[in-house]
């Protein structure tokens, strides 16, 4: 089940958190991962997952590995609408707001939830010339 107090999402019935391991993820959700990456090294690891369910919201998932690591979790809000990531990003920190409460750290364009082993946050790049505007959730691990 779902808690981002403690970083867990849950994938098609299957809990991602702190201690799950790359392999649990390429054997309990081959069929449902749509991109995956590793490093020369192999020190990293990257899945990706669309369309996935998050307390009410569509979320498309990045999971990044580091040395077998669960390092962190990207949730990109999915709609139909063309929203802008301004509204996004309004939108993501009213969701987090009513799953999680008050932040503990507010910001211009940031508002983060600290807690025992884990952050979330909900981040608002604004355009940049380098690489244009973006805006996301981000669960990471201590």
């Amino acid at each position: 089940m779902t808690n981002l107090l403690k970083g867990i999402i849950e994938i098609d019935g299957f809990e991602i958190g702190p201690n799950t391991k790359p392999e649990e993820i390429e054997n309990e959700l081959a069929s449902k991962i749509q991109y995956k990456a590793t490093s020369k090294s192999g020190e990293v690891q990257i899945f990706a997952f669309k369309n996935v369910l998050i307390v009410g919201r569509s979320f498309a998932i990045d999971l990044t590995f580091i040395k077998e690591r669960l390092s962190d979790i990207r949730l990109d809000y999915m709609n139909d609408e063309c929203w802008s990531f301004k509204k996004r990003y309004d939108e993501d920190c009213r969701w987090l707001r009513d799953v999680l409460g008050e932040p503990t750290i507010i910001g211009s364009h940031q508002i983060a939830y600290k807690f025992d082993a884990v952050s979330v946050r909900v981040t608002h790049m604004e355009n940049d010339p380098r690489s244009g505007s973006d805006e996301w959730i981000d669960i990471s691990f201590k």
